[in-house]
């Protein structure tokens, strides 16, 4: 099964652009790379500090995190920065495992993760 990227619903608070990721595991095929084209659209938009609040995303395969990664570097391409927040313990322990979590920051909460791109 492969990560389905439900809803992205997207806000911003001072200049930070939060992305609230919903998924679940279905098939790749119903989800594309949304996510990425998400970030890439924000990107374009001007925007450089990007917040996934993954607080709603039980499960995520590798097509999911690649896009996490691509994000990731598209950002930082464009001179900004993209962080994660709101990780549930499987989430959590995937970023560690894979060592995610020394290459995009990880937050508790979404205000943590404001403030911490706020410092960046």
């Amino acid at each position: 099964m492969a990560t389905h990227w439900n809803r992205i619903i997207e806000r911003t608070t001072d200049d930070v652009v939060i992305l609230e990721v919903w998924g679940g595991p279905l098939s790749v095929s119903d989800s594309g790379d949304r996510l990425l084209k998400k970030i890439q659209d924000v990107v374009e938009q001007g925007w450089r500090r990007i917040l996934l609040n993954l607080s709603e995303v039980q499960y995520v395969d590798s097509v999911g995190l690649g896009e996490v990664v691509q994000g990731t570097r598209t950002v930082r391409d464009a001179g900004g920065h993209l962080a994660v927040c709101g990780l549930v313990k499987q989430m959590r322990a995937l970023f560690s495992t894979t060592k995610l979590e020394t290459v995009i920051p990880v937050f508790r909460s979404e205000q943590e993760g404001v403030d911490g791109l706020a410092r960046l």
